[in-house]
């Protein structure tokens, strides 16, 4: 089974400043990252004027970028593969794309969707930076010259690129996680591997947090031997202060804040690589 990924240019809106656009370009590696699983059975495409676009306001993408060479490197790495889709343009450049009231002729956004609506079949995905219009939704309706419409499939981070690629069966389940077992489950193995969450660069007690989208909230494993025995648990943290606000059962999104314990938090002025 093949299937193509597009890059959405367009999901770059000047969302960023200084202070958080690492972690949103983190963010967007660790997506593309996903696909390394199976880069055999993709192609991957971005617009020829994507550096272009200004992740923050007024800035070309690759400025910015400029200024963290680690952070430019790996980018590049997972962007070397990328094809530009206008060497094989398939959509009509006098056709009217549209979506939420945007023109979109021209980009990668009109482009997918022409291709879905030339091979239904095709397994295709956008993929947008967070914090954007487009991060807000899996899924949108793209329109053409008013009178159709196509349905496009987006993802946003490393959880929604995981499950959109098993929905298509292109990656396998985890097995259930053994409630049994004296180790604590993998982040796959419980909700923090849903399309709810987003990888960040913060860890806890060594577990990677998630930040349930939508939310300024960061969720971990807990993973610390004192709580094997029962039910696995996820502790939740505030990512305005780090401060703990609760925890969840390790297959349920629903906070107890019952369960805060005071003075316990996560360093949020540490951040730990995207592998």
């Amino acid at each position: 089974m093949s299937m193509q990924v597009f890059i959405n240019e367009k999901s770059l809106e000047g969302q960023f400043n200084s202070d958080n656009i690492e972690n949103g370009i983190k963010t967007f590696i660790a997506t593309l990252a996903t696909l390394e699983k199976v880069k055999s059975q993709l192609t991957t495409y971005k617009s020829n004027i994507f550096f272009n676009e200004q992740a923050i306001s007024g800035i070309h993408l690759n400025a910015s970028l400029s200024n963290n060479g680690d952070l430019l490197r790996g980018f590049l790495n997972n962007l070397k593969s990328a094809e530009t889709w206008e060497k094989s343009q398939v959509h009509d450049s006098e056709t009217i794309y549209s979506w939420n009231k945007n023109f979109l002729t021209g980009t990668s956004v009109a482009e997918i969707a022409e291709r879905k609506i030339l091979d239904d079949e095709l397994n295709c995905v956008l993929i947008n930076f967070t914090n954007s219009t487009y991060s807000q939704n899996l899924q949108i309706t793209v329109e053409k010259d008013q009178v159709g419409t196509v349905d496009i499939e987006l993802s946003h981070s490393e959880a929604t690129m995981i499950s959109w690629l098993r929905t298509k069966s292109l990656i396998a389940n985890h097995d259930a996680y053994d409630e049994t077992s004296r180790i604590a489950p993998i982040d796959d193995q419980t909700v923090l591997g849903g399309a709810e969450f987003e990888i960040t660069t913060y860890k806890n007690k060594g577990r990677r947090a998630y930040r349930l989208i939508g939310t300024r909230q960061l969720w971990a494993v807990d993973a610390s031997e004192g709580h094997l025995f029962g039910k696995p648990h996820i502790e939740i943290f505030s990512e305005i202060d780090g401060l703990h606000i609760g925890t969840s059962i390790y297959n349920e999104i629903n906070l107890d804040t019952s369960k805060k314990v005071n003075l316990r938090r996560i360093n949020i002025n540490r951040h730990y690589p995207i592998d």
